[in-house]
């Protein structure tokens, strides 16, 4: 959908387009999470899949209200 609307104003993006970073930021981290049944750090963790030190994971999932329900 993104890829599609890269070159239309934002004004002409279907609704369904627009979502803040954070929300798709938030999103992401959470998939990630449950994909690695929410391990955060070591060998084939959420930290490591997503490029981050396993404390920013952690500020990240902080700031964006993440936690394992």
């Amino acid at each position: 959908c993104l890829a599609d609307n890269l070159q239309k104003p934002v004004k002409e993006m279907p609704a369904n387009c627009q979502k803040t970073l954070e929300t798709v930021e938030r999103e992401y981290i959470l998939q990630v999470l449950e994909q690695t049944n929410w391990k955060i750090s070591g060998k084939d963790s959420a930290s490591e899949i997503l490029g981050l030190d396993r404390s920013t994971l952690r500020a990240r999932m902080s700031k964006l209200h993440i936690g394992k329900s």
